[in-house]
């Protein structure tokens, strides 16, 4: 079934991936945890949300570049395929949706269970991780002997007198040369005495810094989303994937445990619906670029 084809493919790539008027796929990831001698790794598991029925356009924007069709023909097969999987759920009560999970219809309400083995490609090998503590290496009496000594031995020499010139650097970690003489009794004769000097002879520059206005810019948090991922190092990855594409303002988004790719940010929903819908004219093999809402 396609349907679910398309959902499983998209998913891989978006957060939500919504079938209108039947519910909403949703990614949800858990960070790596410490659980006593056991690091557990980052997970990411799918749920599902009936209550999730807007038609946010993903499905049928992957029909369209599969079938290269209008949107409406696309809306019109998701919706035949949707009726073929809602009568099979009917008469079974349970129905498999792809590699994703199952469906369960039960008291007029859908219960979902995931596949375990459907993972995304950047948790593939993340195992337990079992580790022991190292051992406490303890200090011998003998260690600990001659540790106090040496601290002992350090503050007697300190404490004795000492027969150096008081006129040297106290602080000095250098060797000294004893037969040198190292101060002038003389004074240079270029040495600025700032009591006789005139003070009309002293030229100051005070630079006084310029008055800036400050600039209020608008918050830009309507990102153009081309992917996401769970790390910053495989959206680095993907990055430099994309490179050749010569994207003059794509960054990375990091909000909410994800770090997005975004090719434009704006601070107007408005500007960012119109730079997405010439961006997919554009570039017909990001079809499936959406618009995030970074909350501020």
């Amino acid at each position: 079934m396609k349907l679910a084809e398309h959902t499983a493919k998209l998913l891989l790539v978006h957060d939500c991936v919504i079938i209108p008027n039947f519910g909403g796929f949703v990614a949800y990831h858990e960070p790596a945890k410490l659980l006593r001698n056991v690091l557990l790794p980052a997970k990411r598991e799918i749920g599902f949300n009936a209550k999730l029925t807007h038609n946010d356009g993903l499905l049928a924007e992957a029909y369209m570049k599969e079938r290269n069709c209008s949107f409406d023909f696309a809306e019109r097969l998701i919706h035949s395929e949707l009726d073929d999987f809602s009568r099979l759920l009917k008469e079974n009560n349970r129905a498999v949706f792809g590699e994703i999970g199952t469906l369960t219809y039960e008291n007029n309400s859908l219960t979902f269970e995931p596949n375990k083995d459907y993972v995304a490609p950047q948790y593939f090998g993340l195992d337990d991780f079992h580790f022991y503590p190292k051992y406490v290496v303890r200090e011998t009496a003998f260690a600990r002997f001659m540790k106090y000594a040496a601290v002992i031995a350090a503050a007697v020499m300190m404490l004795l007198p000492s027969n150096f010139d008081t006129r040297q650097n106290e602080a000095s970690l250098l060797p000294v040369d004893w037969n040198k003489k190292i101060f002038e009794t003389e004074t240079p004769q270029n040495t600025f005495d700032i009591e006789t000097a005139d003070i009309s002879e002293v030229e100051t520059i005070v630079s006084l810094p310029e008055e800036t206005e400050k600039i209020m810019q608008p918050i830009e948090n309507y990102h153009v989303i081309i992917a996401s991922f769970a790390t910053e190092r495989q959206a680095e990855r993907y990055l430099r994937e994309v490179a050749n594409y010569n994207f003059a303002d794509m960054h990375i988004v990091k909000c909410e445990g994800r770090c997005r790719i975004a090719v434009q940010s704006f601070a107007e929903n408005v500007d960012a619906e119109a730079f997405r819908d010439d961006f997919i004219g554009k570039y017909p093999d990001f079809s499936a670029t959406w618009i995030f809402k970074e909350k501020i």
